[in-house]
């Protein structure tokens, strides 16, 4: 895993490039990595890739306890999430395992988790 720390300008934040070289091929065994805190309570990720700060293309695996949801906000690249246990809502309706969404850029997303879910 190859990561590389670049200048910020937020303190709590530092930008980062997480097997950004797409350029590399990266094989991840994604049981073994840690779970990190995001900036909202109740929900954690597994970073695979990244490249900025906490607004950022990135790929992770997200897991959001009972009841938990990230503040409404904009993906500028657009968006995409694959269901993998659980059931993930937004407020286009719930999605059970095995579903996979793509939502286009700039469209403002609102996240909600009634039961926990682990989205990748």
């Amino acid at each position: 895993m190859r990561v590389q720390l670049f200048p910020s300008n937020r303190e709590d934040v530092p930008p980062m490039r997480l097997n950004a070289d797409f350029s590399e091929r990266i094989v991840i065994d994604t049981a073994s990595l840690a779970w990190s805190d995001s900036p909202v309570p109740g929900i954690r990720r597994r970073m695979l890739d990244r490249d900025g700060g906490e607004v950022a293309r990135a790929t992770s695996i997200v897991h959001y306890a009972p009841g938990s949801q990230f503040t409404p906000h904009v993906h500028d690249g657009g968006e995409e999430i694959l269901v993998l246990e659980g059931v993930f809502t937004d407020e286009s309706g719930t999605y059970g395992p095995g579903t996979y969404l793509r939502n286009p850029r700039a469209r403002p997303t609102r996240r909600v988790h009634p039961p926990a879910a682990r989205c990748s």
